[in-house]
């Protein structure tokens, strides 16, 4: 029977289906409160309150050398060399909503495009490069410490706009690099102020085509070091794909090069074969070595391996430890005495006087919803305090203060996305690059560029406590 039908007669409140009805009103209108309550809740979340207090303990490792030893360093907030510690993880929010979080930073909305790489500059004005967009979209964007929003079409244009700024230094690792003689550099071209002095033009053999990326370092002689790849045409793709670094000298000619092994994982979790880190102008990472500027010489991970562990291949990302030591992030496996299987770690490897020392991080909590054990880090970065920020290829993050752990991920904050970058201000405050925008922290309280997740209205839960079936 049609409901809108005027011949069909409603039930009085003598019917004996008006009791359970008036009951369901009763109960929706109650579930329509607790929504409401909801709402308000994620309104004083977004006025800044903190998700709740941590709770869960776990055990955290100590540092030792390749030899299995206790490392010690004294650098601010290193790991230490206590054989256990303790590790703290950050709840979810109860009944909790799709991760509420506070909009903005500086009081403005944050970058909603999808980022590659940020970084911080000694202003502390905040730069974004954006994944490949439209045309006519910008590809590089700064927020100054005022929070203003400033587009360039592209780094170059970024470079000259701001030259004067930046020829002083430092250099900013994944966007330029400046040389002794103040000319910043984008990928290998060098600006003075006037005009743009071009390397060596991408070529290759026969049937190649060799190009080179806008990230450059420049070490302590001056030369500019730029990551390179060449495709040609064959029948297996990974074959024709070749990946290095290519020295050039401040004339813009091509010096020494050295081809480096790119392992597939590399390309399925979106990760840099080249890899370079804010602060380092001696080394850039790579998936099996670091390499030592100039030279470049290679320093294999390998030797990061501790007992009954092998190497992977591939160390995935790379940051500046306390103290500017090089600091990388390894896949390793495990072979347990005696057994068959492979167990999948992840070990931070930091060289330090002419040594790995190695951190085991794979009982930290960032891998806790990695049942398989096949997440990896895909970016880390220090704080000014020496706090560890860490980021997985499973979306979560994690936050080490002294030997204290805070697990991030979909349910107790705005994490979830794929991240691609991070990067630490000198007020501590995290920044977060991801395919879905821009996430910072800082002192408990999260801000998003995405819309706001407010609770659902008529939540399971809710409905249930309610009376509502």
């Amino acid at each position: 029977m049609n409901r809108h039908d005027p011949s069909h007669r409603q039930p009085t409140a003598a019917s004996p289906t008006a009791a359970p009805r008036a009951v369901a009103v009763v109960g929706l209108a109650g579930a329509l409160a607790a929504g409401l309550l909801g709402l308000a809740a994620a309104r004083d979340r977004l006025r800044g309150d903190a998700w709740p207090l941590p709770h869960a303990v776990h055990p955290a490792a100590a540092d030792t050398d390749v030899a299995g030893r206790a490392a010690d360093d004294s650098g601010p907030g290193a790991p230490g060399v206590q054989a256990s510690r303790a590790a703290v993880d950050a709840p979810a929010a109860p009944d909790a909503p799709d991760a509420p979080a506070a909009q903005t930073a500086f009081g403005m909305a944050l970058p909603k495009e999808s980022i590659r790489y940020l970084g911080i500059d000694r202003a502390g004005s905040v730069w974004f490069r954006f994944a490949p967009a439209r045309d006519g979209d910008p590809a590089v964007a700064v927020l100054d410490a005022a929070g203003r929003r400033i587009d360039h079409a592209d780094l170059r244009a970024a470079v000259e706009a701001r030259y004067a700024d930046l020829r002083a230094g430092p250099s900013l690792a994944d966007f330029w690099a400046v040389d002794p003689a103040g000319r910043v550099w984008v990928g290998p071209a060098s600006f003075d102020g006037r005009a743009w002095t071009e390397a060596v033009p991408g070529g290759g053999g026969p049937g190649e085509d060799m190009t080179f990326d806008a990230r450059v370092v420049v070490d302590t002689a001056g030369t500019a070091w730029v990551p390179y790849r060449i495709e040609g045409e064959c029948a297996a793709a990974s074959a024709c794909q070749q990946y290095g670094l290519m020295g050039f000298t401040a004339e813009g000619a091509a010096g020494a090069g050295v081809a480096v092994d790119a392992p597939p994982e590399m390309a399925a979790h979106a990760l840099d074969v080249v890899q370079l880190a804010p602060g380092i102008a001696d080394a850039v990472g790579a998936p099996r070595a670091m390499y030592r500027l100039p030279g470049p010489v290679p320093v294999y991970h390998d030797a990061a391996a501790g007992p009954g562990e092998v190497a992977t291949g591939f160390a995935t990302a790379f940051a500046a430890a306390p103290r500017g030591l090089p600091e990388f992030y390894l896949s390793v496996e495990r072979v347990p005495a005696g057994g068959v299987s492979v167990e999948h770690g992840v070990v931070a490897a930091r060289w330090d006087g002419g040594r790995w020392v190695r951190t085991d991080l794979t009982g930290s909590p960032l891998f806790e919803d990695d049942r398989g054990r096949v997440a990896v880090v895909v970016a880390a970065a220090y704080g000014p305090a020496g706090e560890l920020w860490l980021a997985a290829s499973n979306g979560n993050m994690a936050l080490r203060t002294g030997a204290a752990w805070l697990h991030f991920n979909a349910r107790n904050s705005p994490l979830g996305a794929p991240i691609r970058d991070i990067a630490v201000g000198a007020d501590r405050r995290l920044w977060v690059g991801t395919v879905d925008g821009t996430r910072t922290y800082l002192d408990g309280v999260w801000s998003s560029s995405g819309d706001v997740a407010f609770p659902r209205l008529f939540a399971p839960s809710v409905l249930k406590n309610a009376g509502v079936r």
